[in-house]
């Protein structure tokens, strides 16, 4: 029946198309007839497969799917069949399956262990179809797939339609266009993602039901995740560990429906939108949106509050987002400004009661924080080098906030302990307006000698000390920090050659280095041989 109501859609959609492509088809004798003609055809096609396709019931205990005395009638199904489990039976997949429809648990209970194989389903997978029924699928190896299209919003994955339903992958790969977990009204669906990887187009957890995701490790691979889309429905996603990825937008709470996403662990990128608390269904009951973020990485472009109720809690994990379109409080995490150097802007305020704020630099460049409100500062200031550390001096505006600040940091932390002079930290701080600025108080690399310029007293200390084994950091000409001073070292301080901290006398012209670069590494070649000599 399923068939025909999709071909009587099409058919429809068909009579009022008056081309069937972009260019017009006025000058062909049968242009008008075309589009009936092409629903004649859909018509014809489903009618085959109607009558080629058979319903295949599970009737063992226990078994293997490819086996056919499982089977009544007693053959494998193929791809135009309906599979049932439905017995309170198991059946095993290793090696090669398919199916139409897979309806595992219709009105009792059924469950399918793949170990290996491929499992390939045209249409749609259901667990527990009708109320009080369960059904169960464990892929522990091999390939499933739910991709390959069959009627109107298909192919898809449904756990649980109307009644229990359970998916435990603990390996293998799992494809599917559409996957929802907990659709129909009482019904509850459950997925739990330990290993392997899982690849979808559209996800809904919570779809008049109620749906749970759990993952604990392996890969999410999603184009639109949404928890909670209408009314009376519940979605929950809880990452601890694994990867998920999506490459559009996320919905946490829709159109009246509730959806809560809790992260203690494991890496989660959105690449568009993450919206919580999306809109009203009806104009009279809000959808719920909760994030909490209490550990792991969330990395997202934009995240924004929608028309219902909302809540974003920042007590842990580690947050990068490009912008936050609502009043930020970090009560624990970690907000660091993009992946490298990037701009974290909020609209609105920003409140940092506990944790930290991490900001990355280098030499010319420093992570920001762009408030449109009022910034009030707490807990710690982590400035983290990119390895091209800044010169003596320098100055980056780390916080900028429209509205002013209140109160200050309680601690600034920096990796960078080489080259810092005796009694002072490596930044101070001051803020100027609007802005929140740090100061780097160390040598710049390539001042061995403390001039405060990278100029030729500080290469003849490099030469001197060239190839050898030091303890003595920036005095040494060590500027890396290995400990030998070397090729690296060169590098460094032909990189600030010529810089000079204001009010410091002239230095040699840059061409001067590279003469003595090459006496340096004359030195080196010298020594060696004279090594060499000595062994002889």
């Amino acid at each position: 029946m399923r068939v025909w109501t999709n071909v009587f859609r099409i058919i429809k959609a068909a009579a009022r198309r008056r081309t069937v492509s972009s260019r017009p088809l006025a000058s062909c004798r049968f242009a008008h007839r075309a589009p009936l003609i092409a629903a004649a055809v859909v018509v014809l096609v489903a009618f085959t497969i109607q009558v080629q396709a058979e319903d295949r019931y599970w009737q063992s205990a226990s078994g293997d799917w490819a086996d056919p005395a499982n089977w009544d009638p007693a053959e494998v199904p193929t791809s135009a069949d309906k599979a049932c489990i439905d017995n309170d039976g198991t059946a095993t997949i290793a090696s090669t399956a398919a199916a139409f429809y897979a309806y595992i648990g219709d009105e009792n209970t059924g469950t399918v262990i793949q170990t290996g194989g491929t499992h390939s389903v045209r249409d749609s997978l259901r667990l527990a179809l009708q109320p009080g029924s369960t059904g169960v699928y464990q892929l522990e190896g091999g390939s499933l797939d739910v991709t390959e299209g069959g009627g109107y919003g298909s192919p898809r994955a449904t756990i649980g339609s109307r009644g229990n339903g359970r998916f435990n992958q603990i390996g293998g790969a799992h494809t599917t266009r559409r996957l929802v977990v907990g659709w129909g009204e009482g019904s509850a669906g459950v997925y739990d993602l330990q290993e392997g990887q899982l690849t979808t187009g559209g996800v809904t957890v919570g779809r008049e039901g109620t749906g749970s995701f759990s993952q604990t490790g392996g890969t999410h691979s999603v184009h639109y995740l949404c928890l909670g889309e209408v009314p009376g429905s519940t979605g929950l996603y809880n990452l601890q560990g694994g990867e998920l990825m999506v490459d559009d937008d996320e919905i946490v709470g829709d159109w009246g429906g509730t959806g809560t996403f809790t992260q203690t662990g494991g890496a989660h990128g959105v690449a568009g939108t993450l919206y919580l608390g999306m809109g009203i269904f009806g104009g009279t009951i809000p959808s719920t949106g909760v994030y909490d973020l209490q550990g792991g990485t969330l990395s997202v472009n934009t995240i924004a509050a929608g028309e219902g109720i909302w809540a974003f809690n920042f007590t842990g994990g580690t947050l990068h987002a490009g912008t936050v379109e609502f009043d930020l409080l970090n009560d624990g995490g970690v907000l660091a400004p993009g992946q490298s150097i990037g701009t974290t802007a909020i609209t609105g305020s920003y409140t940092q009661n506990a944790g930290i704020l991490e900001i990355e630099l280098g030499q010319d460049a420093a992570d920001s924080l762009a408030v449109t409100g009022l910034a009030t500062l707490g807990g710690t200031l982590e400035l983290v080098s990119l390895g091209s550390r800044p010169r003596e001096g320098q100055t980056f505006a780390v916080v900028t906030a429209d509205g002013g600040f209140v109160d200050d940091f309680s601690e600034v932390l920096s990796d960078i302990v080489n080259g810092i002079p005796e009694g002072l930290e490596a930044f101070s701080t001051t803020i100027n307006g609007t802005a929140y600025e740090v100061v780097f108080n160390g040598y710049t690399a390539g001042d061995a000698n403390g001039d405060h310029k990278a100029s030729i007293g500080d290469l003849c200390i490099l030469a001197g000390n060239w190839n050898q084994a030091v303890t003595g950091g920036y005095g040494d000409a060590d500027f890396n920090g290995d400990g030998i001073v070397s090729i690296g070292d060169l590098s460094m301080l032909a990189g600030n050659w010529g810089w000079e901290l204001p009010g410091s006398s002239a230095i040699p012209e840059p061409v001067t280095l590279w003469l003595l670069a090459a006496g340096v590494l004359a030195i080196g070649r010298r020594r060696r041989g004279r090594g060499s000599l000595r062994q002889e």
